[in-house]
């Protein structure tokens, strides 16, 4: 008999040895089961996924002042944020390759906040 340690959805990740009897199976489980804590805590944590791929949720605000910040960042992409009267971001931009498509996507939503602000319908 053996023993199966699968994930939440179902998939299988690993499959225990061959036991003779149900009984050393099952001790083999309690002992997984005693230790896994342990090994848990020697794990290299995962970067934690924060949201859309191409975005900079993470990054701290470059400035306080309210209004957009254009930035490029390590990974040679262009970015925009734009922050909250109360300093922080609201608006967090994808990863442009270029300065010019950052500006076009800048005055793209400068236009719909402008919009918005005269009552405007604005296209989904």
């Amino acid at each position: 008999v053996y023993f199966v340690v699968a994930a939440r959805n179902g998939r299988e990740l690993a499959r225990s040895r061959w036991f003779e009897r149900w009984s050393d199976c099952e001790i083999a489980i309690a002992w997984l089961q005693r230790i896994a804590p342990e090994l848990a805590t020697d794990d290299v944590p995962r970067p934690r996924r924060t949201g859309a791929r191409g975005y900079l949720l993470d990054r701290p605000p470059g400035t306080l002042a309210p209004g957009f910040e254009a930035f490029r960042h390590s990974d040679r992409r262009h970015y925009f944020h734009l922050h909250a009267p109360d300093g922080l971001t609201l608006l967090f931009s994808h990863g442009y390759g270029t300065a010019r498509e950052l500006d076009a996507g800048f005055r793209t939503v400068k236009s719909i906040i402008a919009k918005a602000e005269a009552g405007e319908a604005i296209p989904a």
